[in-house]
């Protein structure tokens, strides 16, 4: 098993989230529902008119009609009216009678209401037409901004779970099934290094035998944090100090020089690159500028380069033990391209073998200790 193979995977994975959760929280998807919205409120008010105008239409054709049945009574009346002698008849068929009137003049008032109402309602229609082609064409607009943007997403995430299968192909199937099944029931990290005697996980400080433990059963279902339960990558550390180290003992033969920043810049690499997914620290490149920068900014001042000069020493030393070189684009970055190399890490692609040669570190390093305190006494 190997959990480094895992940390950029894991971080594949969180950006996939991210990228998932950005696509349905695009700024375009509030803006096309407000057009598209706009659109259907005039939409249904233009219809709501229309049926209205229409309920209108049938109402003045039913006054219409009862009015000529009111004519028809009312000429009937009047007929009648002129051949009755008794008085009685006479009053009662003008009662009749006006009260046709009365009721032909409330259509009339009736009609009169519906035709206003249906020529304001001919104005807002027009008024309706006049706008509808503009917030067509606004949610139209819309509707392609949120489609571009929604492509844009789907590319980076098919890009980003491309980029994910070359790291899932590179991890044994064993890590890999381990890992998903914690991730499923994990909301926080599922995989997280040790850094600066903490879980990377949780941020909880691990005792000094707590870390020895986690380093005895590295890459096994045991290595697990205490504390959050996530799967813990144990860093290589004594190797690469131990090496850098050394080498520089035997080269420069100089009691004084100061190891500090030489332990530093020899783990450096793989603390920047591995986290972040980046391949900056593992290329000679980078080496280079920075052993140019430390020569530049201790011009003059020879003590100080003394001390600085351990830095970029160490980070070329971490990539000749370390076995960069093996990858030209990882080693030459960005003399072949800006685009960093898909290939892992040397120390994550070495995978269990990175525990004996982190057991020779410590025992050399010991070595090398015992031997320096005796040639002080």
């Amino acid at each position: 098993m190997n959990f480094r193979a895992l940390v950029p995977v894991q971080a594949i994975d969180n950006r996939i989230a991210q990228l998932e959760h950005r696509k349905l929280q695009l700024p375009e998807r509030p803006a096309a529902a407000a057009a598209q919205r706009a659109l259907q409120v005039a939409l249904a008010e233009a219809a709501k008119r229309k049926s209205r105008q229409s309920e209108i239409s049938k109402e003045v054709n039913r006054l219409e009609s009862r009015g000529k049945d009111l004519d028809v009574k009312k000429a009937k009346y009047e007929t009648q009216l002129k051949s009755v002698i008794a008085m009685r008849e006479v009053e009662a068929l003008q009662h009749e009678i006006a009260g046709v009137n009365a009721e032909h003049s409330a259509l009339d008032d009736a009609e009169l209401l519906l035709l206003d109402e249906n020529e304001t309602l001919d104005k807002q229609l027009l008024e309706s037409h006049t706008t509808l082609p503009s917030l067509e064409s606004s949610a139209a607009e819309a509707a392609e901004q949120l489609a571009a943007a929604v492509a844009a997403a789907d590319a980076e995430i098919v890009a980003a779970r491309a980029e994910r299968a070359t790291l899932v192909a590179a991890t044994d199937a064993e890590s890999l099934a381990l890992y998903e099944g914690i991730r499923a029931r994990m909301s926080s990290a599922a995989v997280a290094e040790i850094a600066k005697g903490s879980c990377g996980g949780c941020h909880t400080s691990l005792s000094v035998k707590e870390q020895a433990e986690m380093k005895k059963v590295a890459d096994t279902p045991d290595a697990v944090c205490p504390y959050c339960g996530c799967l813990l990558a144990v860093l290589m550390f004594f190797w690469f100090v131990d090496t850098a180290i050394l080498t520089s003992a035997g080269v420069f033969k100089d009691p004084r020089f100061d190891n500090r920043l030489l332990a530093v810049g020899a783990v450096l690499p793989d603390i920047i690159d591995w986290p972040t997914g980046w391949r900056v620290m593992h290329s000679v490149v980078t080496s280079i500028a920075l052993l140019a920068l430390v020569m530049l900014v201790s011009l003059g001042r020879k003590p100080y380069r003394k001390l600085l000069l351990g830095l970029p020493i160490g980070t070329f030393l971490h990539l000749v033990f370390d076995g960069a070189f093996t990858s030209a684009q990882m080693f030459w970055w960005p003399i072949g391209g800006w685009e960093f190399s898909a290939e892992v890490l040397p120390v994550v692609a070495r995978g269990w073998w990175n525990v004996p040669l982190e057991i020779a570190g410590v025992i050399a390093l010991g070595l090398w200790w015992r031997n320096r305190q005796r040639q002080q006494l």
